[in-house]
């Protein structure tokens, strides 16, 4: 149809909008765990501190957001890259491997250390949890069965 993109470069921008989702949601969650760290909470001694606690939390989470936010635009040139040819290695072998493509995608995910080789180990293991958990939820390709031309 005119004026709607190809279905592959939908398939394509979907997954992008999954990863950058599965992106700030993880990295929010592990930028909240680190910023807590190990350190033990305190009880809260009075009721201006117990009232403080919800708004700790929620400007901790907001602080983390934004953090996860710069990360990825920081990092986008490097992961749309490595995203893509996580996609288009996708979509080729779901050609050939139909069957197995859900557990291809998750063993193809963490290649991103490839690409990125990040120097700080917390911060590869944060981008290997966020590539195995966006291998899990990447949408496949579907095989699309083609239509037969009408003469």
């Amino acid at each position: 149809m005119p004026g709607h993109p190809p279905a592959l470069l939908r398939w394509a921008l979907r997954n992008v909008a999954r990863f950058a989702a599965v992106w700030l949601l993880l990295g929010t969650v592990i930028v909240f765990i680190a910023s807590v760290g190990g350190e033990r909470p305190h009880l809260p001694r009075s009721l201006g501190q117990v009232v403080a606690v919800p708004f700790a939390i929620a400007a901790v989470l907001i602080v983390s957001t934004i953090t996860a936010a710069v990360a990825l635009l920081l990092l986008s040139p490097v992961l749309l890259v490595w995203l893509s040819v996580y996609l288009l290695a996708l979509w080729w072998l779901e050609r050939l491997i139909r069957r197995h493509a859900r557990v291809v995608a998750i063993g193809l995910s963490p290649l991103s250390l490839i690409v990125v080789r990040p120097g700080d180990r917390q911060v590869a293991y944060a981008s290997i949890g966020v590539a195995v958990v966006y291998g899990c939820v990447v949408r496949l390709p579907r095989r699309v069965p083609r239509q037969p031309l009408e003469a």
